[in-house]
């Protein structure tokens, strides 16, 4: 099996701002993961806004630009904080991955 490259090494993402729901853990996670390797800073959206902040505490420990919001996406108010705060840290939303889901 042929190790995994970052993704810095095959594109750049600098200057991005990257919004990504559920990305508190599991594939949201590893997708703001990849996302922060490549150069975009990125928001942790996530219902589990403990988890969100641990996360992104996570990337900033690794030297990527990331933040959290608690943000329940059902509830259309919580998105537009969320959206309003993205825009604030990040500058611009020029990625928006939505994963957010339930199981």
């Amino acid at each position: 099996m042929t190790d995994i490259r970052p993704l810095g090494e095959l594109l750049s993402l600098k200057g991005k701002g990257a919004v990504i729901t559920g990305g508190a853990m599991g594939i949201g996670q590893a997708i703001a993961r990849r996302l922060a390797e490549a150069g975009a800073s990125v928001l942790i959206a996530d219902l589990d806004g403990e988890k969100a902040t641990r996360t992104a505490e996570d990337l900033t420990d690794r030297g990527f630009t990331a933040f959290a919001q608690r943000c329940d996406v059902s509830r259309e108010p919580d998105v537009i904080v969320m959206t309003a705060i993205a825009e604030q840290q990040l500058g611009t939303i020029d990625i928006l991955i939505n994963n957010a889901g339930i199981y």
